[in-house]
C-alpha cells in the first residue's frame, strides 16, 4: 500500500497484521513508517516514542543464523570471525544472552530484569536448519563466551537422512555440551508446493497447496487441520 502510496489499504494491512498480536511494540515502527509516508510526522514520533518507551521496560533482541563458515570473504555464509565478533560485541557489553525457558520467565514475571542479570536488555541467538557448518563452527564460539545458542530442527530433511543437516545421533552430542538448545522448524517449513494454476510456487506453511494433477486447491479446512499438524508432529518427534 505504501508503495503505491494507497495509505488506506496500507492502514488495513497494519490493522490486520495487529489482529496477531496487538501487544507487538514494533507495530510503532510499522506505523511510524506509514505516518511517514503520508506527511504526517506528529503522529509518526508519537509512534516512535511509544516504541522507545517499551525498549526502556526491557527488550530482547532474537537474532537469527543458518551457515556458518571460515572463509572470511564468503557470500552464502556469515564468515566465523565476523559471527565471532558480533557475539562478543554483545558478551562485553554485558547484554544478557537468554533463553525461551527464562524469556518467557521474564515476561510472566513482568521485571526489568532477571535475578543475577547486569541490566535489562536480553539476546536470544537462533540458528535454522541444523547445518553441520553452524553446529561445527558454532559450538567453539559458545563455549568461548559461556552462551548458548537456540537451533531449529526442519524434520523432514533430517528423517531423510540429507547429510546436509546432523543427524538425531550429532543433536544429542551437541546439545549435552551445553552449547545448544533445540527446536521446532515443522516438518515441511521448507517445501515450495505450487500455489496456482500458473505453476508459482510458495511457502507450504503461507499458502493453499495446488494440485496440478486434479486442478484442486487445498480447501481452507483441510489447511486449518495440515498447519497446526506441523508444529504438534514435529514435537512430537523431537
Amino acid at each position: 500500500g505504501i508503495a503505491q502510496q494507497d495509505y488506506r489499504e496500507a492502514r488495513k494491512q497494519w490493522e490486520y497484521v495487529r489482529q496477531f498480536n496487538p501487544l507487538d511494540p514494533y507495530l510503532d515502527y510499522y506505523l511510524a513508517r506509514l505516518e511517514t509516508a503520508r506527511g504526517d510526522f506528529h503522529h509518526a514520533y508519537q509512534a516512535l516514542d511509544r516504541l522507545e518507551a517499551a525498549g526502556q521496560r526491557g527488550a530482547v533482541a532474537v537474532l537469527l543464523y543458518h551457515a556458518l563458515s571460515p572463509n572470511p570473504c564468503s557470500h552464502s555464509a556469515v564468515p566465523v570471525r565476523q559471527f565471532d565478533a558480533h557475539i562478543k560485541a554483545l558478551h562485553d557489553a554485558h547484554i544478557n544472552f537468554i533463553t525461551p525457558a527464562r524469556m518467557a520467565a521474564l515476561f510472566q514475571a513482568g521485571k526489568l530484569a532477571l535475578p543475577g542479570t547486569q541490566s535489562n536488555l536480553y539476546v536470544l541467538v537462533t540458528f535454522d536448519d541444523v547445518r553441520r557448518d553452524a553446529m561445527i563452527y558454532g559450538t567453539p564460539i559458545a563455549k568461548k563466551y559461556g552462551v548458548t545458542f537456540l537451533q531449529h530442527i526442519p524434520l523432514a530433511p533430517i528423517l531423510e537422512g540429507n547429510p546436509f543437516h546432523c543427524s538425531w545421533n550429532e543433536m544429542v552430542a551437541y546439545q549435552k555440551t551445553g552449547c545448544w538448545i533445540f527446536g521446532s522448524h515443522c516438518m515441511y517449513a521448507h517445501d515450495m508446493p505450487e500455489i496456482n494454476r500458473e505453476h508459482r510456487l510458495g511457502s507450504a506453511l503461507a499458502n493453499y497447496k495446488f494440485d496440478p494433477a486434479t486442478g484442486i486447491f487445498e480447501t481452507p479446512e483441510q489447511f486449518a487441520v495440515r498447519l497446526p499438524a506441523e508444529f504438534t508432529e514435529s514435537r512430537k518427534l523431537i
